[in-house]
């Protein structure tokens, strides 16, 4: 309700200064919907169905992102900018009827802890260590994927329409990755899909930034796209697994901001400083280190969930 009020108000605000309290106003709306939606989805399903769920889930992110684009090209002539952003919002607001209309009410009962069990402590080392292979991934998918148009357009000298179109047709086998992330999690194991992932993940970075722009780079970017979704549903249902459910939406909140904030602020922001003081190459080196440290990272998830009995 907070994102569509805000995108509402948007739609008519005067000022620059107005325009961008609304969008921070909409961005915090979004940004509290995920970890709640986590902690809903593990609350009403089992364990082993939980991967494929979140799976179908995720696949709304690269749904939407191609859906919305459409929308606005279909609508920006006839409605103008204004009145895209109201048209949508009255979807939106339909949405949060149905949530009101159709998510159970009901909650289980929550045990209290006086302090921390060694399996379920968030703050334990076995989370710190997801919250860096999750950095990690946004770092090698969304941070460097951010800088792409940058630098095909200023070391290939392509056509930004092109680019463009290349990145977004990428982002569409997203779905995929993420359904079959989801059901491979729930029929071979939580703990072994991710280690997959991430490593799939590195290999991604390491193609699209050694090779030159071809075709190969392009089926790159397919995988990277593929894999980079595959992820997501894993290590959330990972989470879960390691996890109270007191403690999940702390948890997921906790790993969103500290990965969106290296991940897509962090990384672009060092690539576009190495990039200008240097070359892409150079500042690609970046992104890949950290791809390093985040197999490093998720083979430790991975050995301490595979060496614990019942995760």
């Amino acid at each position: 309700m907070l994102a569509s009020t805000s995108f509402l108000f948007f739609s008519v605000a005067g000022t620059f200064e107005l325009m961008y309290l609304l969008s921070f106003l909409a961005g915090a709306g979004f940004s509290t919907y995920l970890p709640q939606a986590y902690s809903l989805l593990s609350r009403e399903y089992q364990a082993n169905q939980l991967g494929s769920v979140l799976g179908v889930h995720e696949t709304g992110a690269p749904v939407g992102q191609t859906l919305g684009p459409l929308f606005v090209s279909a609508t920006i002539a006839i409605l103008g900018w204004a009145g895209c952003l109201q048209a949508w919002t009255i979807y939106s607001l339909i949405v949060c009827i149905l949530i009101l209309l159709l998510v159970p009410k009901s909650k289980p009962a929550i045990r209290s802890f006086s302090k921390p069990t060694g399996r379920h402590d968030y703050l334990s080392v076995l989370f710190l260590a997801m919250i860096v292979t999750q950095s990690a991934v946004w770092s090698c998918n969304l941070g460097l994927l951010s800088m792409m148009p940058v630098y095909l357009t200023k070391t290939f000298l392509l056509e930004i329409s092109y680019v463009a179109f290349i990145i977004g047709a990428s982002r569409m086998t997203g779905a995929v990755g993420q359904l079959a992330g989801g059901y491979l999690s729930d029929r071979l194991g939580r703990a072994r899909v991710l280690l997959f992932s991430t490593v799939m993940v590195f290999l991604a970075t390491l193609w699209i930034t050694l090779i030159p722009f071809n075709g190969l780079f392009v089926a790159g970017l397919f995988f990277q796209g593929i894999v980079g979704a595959a992820f997501f549903p894993v290590f959330f249902a990972t989470i879960s697994d390691v996890g109270e459910f007191s403690n999940r939406a702390k948890m997921v909140g906790l790993t969103n901001s500290v990965a969106g904030f290296v991940g897509g602020t962090v990384v672009p922001a060092v690539i576009g400083f190495l990039s200008d003081r240097f070359t892409f190459q150079t500042a690609f080196l970046f992104p890949i280190a950290i791809g390093v440290v985040g197999c490093v990272s998720v083979f430790y998830v991975w050995r301490t969930i595979s060496s614990k009995s019942g995760l």
